[in-house]
């Protein structure tokens, strides 16, 4: 009982550790701290990961579906080939998430500036309010090269001067198709 106990306190504050392929399906992890942990093939499904801070996580081919991720915060994670269908997203900046199953994600009023999206599937995201790019550079917009965006909201999505949510503006369908590299074909626009 003291083991188990032991290790689900050191699983909230993990530094470098090989988490590769644990099932934590249901686990709550809510309020923890992952840096630089490998967490590829990991079922995150239906977990509590509310507030969890994610910082250089590899969570590629991982299963997040389901997971509560409010308050969580996610720094230059690879969620490569990751299944994370019906997940709110809220903030993700510079993260990966090339080749990932977004389809039906929430990443409404999500900050996602200069995250890889690249040959994703978000059929039916829901990216309205969200902060795709900021500055005065367009390199740090998100990046939708090849992605599938059929039924994907792009309405009210922010061009935001240096993450200052109170200086935005809208961002145009002309502006979204040129810096996100996607013409952006069957997706709901501004």
């Amino acid at each position: 009982m003291f083991v188990h106990a032991l290790a689900a306190v050191v699983a909230l504050r993990c530094i470098g550790c090989d988490m590769h392929g644990q099932d934590l399906h249901g686990r709550d992890l809510h309020g923890g701290t992952y840096i630089g942990v490998d967490m590829r093939n990991t079922n995150l499904r239906n977990a509590d990961l509310r507030d969890v801070r994610f910082v250089g996580v590899d969570l590629s081919s991982g299963n997040l579906e389901g997971a509560d991720l409010r308050g969580a915060t996610f720094t230059g994670v690879d969620f490569g080939d990751a299944m994370l269908g019906s997940v709110r997203i809220e903030r993700c900046i510079g993260c990966s998430f090339s080749g990932a199953k977004l389809a039906w994600a929430n990443l409404s009023n999500a900050d996602v500036v200069g995250s890889d999206f690249r040959h994703s599937d978000l059929r039916n995201a829901n990216f309205n309010g969200a902060s795709l790019c900021n500055g005065r550079d367009p390199g740090h917009c998100a990046d939708l090269e090849g992605a599938d965006v059929t039924g994907a909201d792009f309405r009210n999505v922010h061009w935001c001067a240096f993450f200052v949510q109170h200086d935005c503006r809208p961002a145009t369908a002309d502006e979204l198709r040129r810096y996100t590299r996607n013409p952006l074909i069957g997706a709901i626009l501004p």
